[in-house]
């Protein structure tokens, strides 16, 4: 990966770039969870409303770098790298609006078993995640950047155990087969989450690693 530290002003840029995005799939993120710890059938248009509006306002952000990211010739590293970074920032503010968008079609009349344990779950994959890449944007601790990798890859295994408990009891103890569905798609968006948090954390992780840090 090639470096360009005679543009420092201009590596910082992206980097912030990075951490300013992924600022939005934490902001849906905490909106979902005050929702689920009050929820109400009857605000469930307006809570879409909310997320829909960050997820609309990170797009607006994605596409503004993406321009800027086509036009400069100064990179930080290799354009490939950091259209995927933002790709994948992007995924996860995505994911999190997909719960937004379950529980607005299918109208739940309550959260489904375990729904805020699970985004409680996700909140945590975020925090590592953002502290994995505010830790990329300068030369990092390696020893640390290891752990908070390794954090995040133990929460998306912990989401991963917590979708086979919740799928498996929904199919044995159900006899709606509707419900089953629903509360099923719910339950695999919420699990999407940590999934795309591991994925962009993966992929930071294999760039630190190439670049020998």
């Amino acid at each position: 990966m090639s470096i360009h530290y005679s543009s420092k002003k201009k590596t910082e840029w992206y980097l912030s770039a990075f951490r300013e995005l992924f600022s939005y799939a934490n902001k849906a993120g905490n909106e979902v969870f005050l929702f689920f710890q009050n929820y109400k059938r009857e605000e469930l248009g307006e809570f879409r409303k909310k997320v829909h509006l960050i997820e609309h306002e990170a797009d607006a952000r994605y596409r503004a770098i993406i321009e800027r990211l086509m036009k400069d010739h100064f990179l930080p590293f290799k354009r490939s790298n950091i259209y995927e970074i933002l790709n994948l920032i992007d995924d996860i503010t995505d994911a999190i609006e997909e719960i937004s968008l379950r529980l607005y079609l299918y109208d739940f009349s309550f959260l489904p078993l375990d729904t805020s344990e699970y985004m409680k779950l996700n909140l945590d994959c975020l925090d590592k995640t953002r502290g994995l890449l505010n830790l990329f944007s300068r030369k990092p601790d390696q020893k640390v950047f290891v752990q908070l990798y390794y954090q995040v890859v133990t929460l998306e295994e912990q989401a991963d155990a917590e979708y086979l408990n919740d799928v498996t009891r929904l199919h044995r103890e159900s006899k709606d087969p509707l419900m089953i569905i629903q509360c099923g798609e719910l339950y695999a968006k919420l699990e999407e989450v940590s999934d795309s948090c591991r994925e962009l954390a993966s992929f930071l992780f294999a760039l630190v690693y190439k670049r020998g840090r």
